[in-house]
């Protein structure tokens, strides 16, 4: 470690001890200061990500996305698929209409979200499965868990194979269709969807587990984190995989930490041009149906006029 990076880590450091009144906290404040969120302060992503941010002022697009998009359109369903220590789940308030879904696969994690479902305000609508989701339910399946960073921690063997941070459990697999089927109770065509799926290059499966949510509900709008390293470790050829995101979704791609591109379509030449500056990750966002206050959200913050000018020119 550096000389600047250790003096960076003894500065938060010395802002956790002041904030929290110990270092290794294990209930702490979400970005904006209004919910807070129980961990483990021993995990490094936590510390890193959970603990660590808000005192930087960082307030990640994911979190971003996830409180806009839930708090202004008001969804009847919003599905959090890879919640981890539910920094995204728990960073909204909830409009009473709305249900809400958190999914995690690692068991580990799931008393530390129901704590925080103890905490949150909406913490009633709030359902929380540890399930696998997959593209069909089915019996357990092998999940491995990354000791070291829980966010991490993904159901592709390919990726935790000979690396021994990874711990194997075997956990229930269950698909979005059937989680939402069960919690919500309103017809798939009455309802408006945000979900937000992050599962260590397993979307693929995740997707083809919700097609009958996605063909039938009024409209969707979701983040997906999009590491083509990790997809195709999973199995997915990459280029067949867009070509199927394509048939679902209006898809955007964000170029920088604050700025999305819409994808031209048919030409995925100018995506991969755009995730070579990136090292082959980034997050998506996906639009279904016809949802013009999302499409309002989409340009108001993260897609400029500038940059739709731009995407039309090259199409």
């Amino acid at each position: 470690m550096s000389i600047l990076n250790w003096l960076k880590q003894r500065y938060f450091d010395a802002r956790i001890l002041l904030r929290y009144g110990t270092l290794y906290p294990e209930v702490v404040d979400l970005p904006g200061g209004e919910h807070m969120v129980c961990v483990d302060p021993r995990d490094p992503r936590a510390r890193k990500l959970v603990v660590t941010n808000p005192l930087r002022g960082r307030f990640p697009r994911n979190q971003q996305f996830w409180r806009f998009a839930c708090e202004s359109l008001a969804p009847q369903t919003a599905i959090d698929i890879g919640a981890n220590f539910g920094e995204c789940l728990y960073t909204a308030y909830y409009p009473p209409q709305t249900l809400v879904l958190g999914v995690e696969a690692n068991p580990q994690l799931l008393g530390y979200l129901e704590e925080s479902r103890r905490l949150h305000p909406d913490g009633d609508r709030i359902h929380l499965r540890q399930v696998l989701a997959g593209e069909e339910t089915g019996p357990a399946a092998d999940f491995f868990i990354h000791t070291t960073w829980s966010g991490g921690s993904t159901a592709t063997a390919a990726i935790a194979e000979g690396d021994q941070r990874f711990q194997k459990v075997s956990v229930p697999v269950e698909t979005v269709d059937n989680l939402i089927r069960q919690t919500q109770p309103l017809p798939l065509d009455r309802q408006q969807i945000v979900f937000k799926i992050d599962v260590e290059g397993f979307e693929g499966h995740v997707l083809r587990g919700m097609t009958r949510t996605l063909s039938h509900c009024r409209a969707a709008l979701g983040m997906m984190e999009f590491d083509t390293r990790m997809l195709t470790a999973a199995g997915e050829k990459i280029e067949d995989f867009w070509a199927c995101l394509e048939q679902l979704f209006t898809i955007y791609v964000f170029t920088s930490d604050s700025e999305a591109r819409p994808a031209p379509r048919g030409n995925f030449a100018v995506v991969q041009e755009w995730l070579s500056g990136m090292k082959q990750h980034t997050d998506l966002v996906l639009l279904r149906g016809e949802w013009p206050a999302a499409e309002q959200l989409l340009n108001q913050r993260w897609v400029s006029d500038a940059v739709q000018l731009n995407t039309r020119n090259v199409a």
